[in-house]
Order: C-alpha cells, then sequence, then structure tokens
C-alpha cells in the first residue's frame, strides 16, 4: 500500500491516507482503522484511458475534530475535498459547490476556524457556509496555488507557481525576488523567518516590520498645487485630483499599495489600489481632509499623510 498523506488527530491517533483507492485509516498504536474505503476506492479518472486510481492525497483535522481529506490522482487531477464528522454523513465538496477547482493541494485552518484550499484556479476560504475565492484577478501572481501557511501573526501565505503571495484582512500583496519562483512548499519557523521549497532550491524569507513612507505630490484643481508643506487648497474647481506615492526599501514602487478617504466626502478606507492618483468629481462647496496610507509587501501600512482642501461655492452661481 502506498501512504500519500499523514495526519494527527485531536487524540494523537494517526491518520493516514493510503492506496488501494482512496483510502483513509487511523492508528491508534494497537489497531487500524478504516475510515473511509468503500465510498471512494476503485475511482478513476475516465478521460484517461490508463486509469489513474485516486487517493487521499492532504489531510487536514480540525480544532473541532473535523477532518478534511482531499482526493487527488498520481497525475494531478483531482476530485474535490470530503468533511468527516463523528457522528454525521460524509460531505462532499467540488467546483459546483464553491471551489475553483476539484484539484486541491493543501488546506489550513486558520485561527478563526475557517478553511483554506489551494487549488490549481486560485484560493479558497470556506466559512462553513460558503467557499470565498482569490485569483489573479484579485492580485494572486499565479492561479496554480501549491501551498499555504498562516503565520504567527494570523497572515496567510499562498506559494504559487509564480512566487509568494500574502493575504491578511482582506489586502493582498505579492513579494517578488528573483529566488521565490515556484513555491512547493512553505513553512515558519519560530523565530518568523518564513522557509521555502522552490524550483530554485530552500530559499527563506523574513518579512520586514518596518513601516513605508507616503507623500502627496500635488493636487490638481483649476491649477496644480505643490503640497510639500502644510497648504490648505481653496479652489472653485467642483473636479479634483491627488498625486501620492509610497516609499519603502524593500517593495518596489510598482508594488506598493494605497488606502485612501476624502474625509467629509467619504469616511470609510476606499479598496487598496496600486494607482497613484484618485480623482473626484462634482464635489460639493465645503471643506475636506484627504488622507492616504501606503502598503508595502509585508503589508505593513504607513501613518497616514493628508491634505485639507476648501471647495469655494462658484460665483457664477451665486445669486444677488
Amino acid at each position: 500500500q502506498l501512504v500519500l498523506s499523514l495526519a494527527l488527530d485531536r487524540q494523537g491517533r494517526l491518520l493516514c491516507g493510503h492506496t488501494p483507492g482512496a483510502r483513509l485509516s487511523r492508528f491508534d498504536g494497537d489497531r487500524v482503522e478504516c475510515l473511509i474505503d468503500e465510498q471512494f476506492s476503485n475511482i478513476t479518472i475516465v478521460e484517461k484511458s490508463f486509469g489513474f486510481i485516486q487517493t487521499v492525497a492532504k489531510i487536514c483535522v480540525c480544532k473541532n475534530g473535523d477532518t478534511w481529506f482531499a482526493v487527488r490522482s498520481m497525475d494531478g487531477a483531482g476530485r474535490g475535498v470530503g468533511l468527516r464528522r463523528e457522528g454525521v454523513a460524509l460531505r462532499w465538496f467540488n467546483r459546483q459547490d464553491g471551489l475553483p477547482h476539484d484539484t486541491v493541494w493543501d488546506m489550513v485552518e486558520d485561527r478563526h476556524g475557517h478553511m483554506w484550499f489551494a487549488t490549481s484556479e486560485g484560493v479558497a476560504c470556506y466559512d462553513g457556509v460558503d467557499f470565498n475565492c482569490l485569483d489573479i484577478s484579485d492580485g494572486l501572481p499565479s492561479k496554480f496555488v501549491r501551498c499555504i501557511c498562516e503565520d504567527d501573526r494570523g497572515h496567510l501565505w499562498f506559494g504559487t507557481d509564480n512566487g509568494l503571495a500574502h493575504y491578511h484582512d482582506q489586502l493582498l500583496q505579492v513579494v517578488c525576488t528573483q529566488q521565490i519562483d515556484q513555491v512547493y512548499s512553505l513553512i515558519q519557523s519560530r523565530d518568523g523567518v518564513l522557509w521555502m521549497e522552490t524550483r530554485s532550491g530552500l530559499v527563506q524569507y523574513r518579512p520586514s516590520t518596518t513601516p513605508p513612507l507616503i507623500d502627496i505630490i500635488q493636487v490638481i484643481t483649476d491649477r496644480t498645487y505643490d503640497t510639500r508643506g502644510e497648504v490648505l487648497v481653496e479652489t472653485t474647481a467642483a473636479q479634483v485630483s491627488f498625486s501620492y506615492r509610497g516609499r519603502s526599501f524593500g517593495t518596489d514602487l510598482s508594488h506598493m499599495q494605497y488606502l485612501y478617504r476624502l474625509r467629509g466626502y467619504q469616511e470609510q478606507w476606499q479598496a487598496a489600489t496600486r494607482a497613484r492618483q484618485v480623482h473626484y468629481h462634482d464635489l460639493p462647496p465645503g471643506d475636506y481632509l484627504f488622507e492616504v496610507k501606503a502598503i508595502d509587501r509585508d503589508l505593513n501600512q504607513s501613518a497616514p499623510t493628508e491634505q485639507r482642501l476648501k471647495i469655494l461655492p462658484d460665483p457664477r452661481d451665486l445669486k444677488i
């Protein structure tokens, strides 16, 4: 029998995924108990004339005792993930249920009890009800995600076929270095260093804790204002543009992200963007405060910098 995955349950018993078929067994030190057998044994990939047998290739035991397992064949084609819960019928999840792809390479339970799945078409998070997915359109460097690691801060790291992605609190950044290419597995050591098995070899990466800096360069209304100083911009123009730029030793300017808001018009921080200019149209007369923060590749945020703005009534609109 070929054993392809190992894990320990909450009682310290050994779980193993093995052949023949997709079998999941438990060993308590004295005897072996087959937990899953007939339901998934003898499953073959019908598209392949030579028929690869599918097996339990990954196991994850949750804090509440649930056992998740991924089934895929030796050539990488998958069938999704199963959930085994004591006293409850086995549940099965695949693309039709919200997974981005049926081939699951890795899975991790985060500190909030949510399950994260690395698939051939991005990342999926299962909150117990729905799947929420991340893909290239959200900023992943590759759709092919091979591994996931949660660090000691609760941040998630995704190893992809084109580098490393860093995710926390709906912010996603990419770590771009010459050494980090195709990431097969990753783990964090006690000193906070991330260790990666890559196509280039064993690579270590130590996330920085130094926040970036941010400058507001210009405000453009009826004319261009140089704002490198505390200046109150007063204008009758209802269209305003703010230009800004982050600075970081470790993050290239093209990969810096920004959060911004215009107090008096929008109180909530807007979604992170890589754009270094933001435009506002048809602002009513009033007092405003523009704030912007920079985010580097390690998701460190700068202190916000601000620019005061006053929109004056257009004299042509005043009635005598």
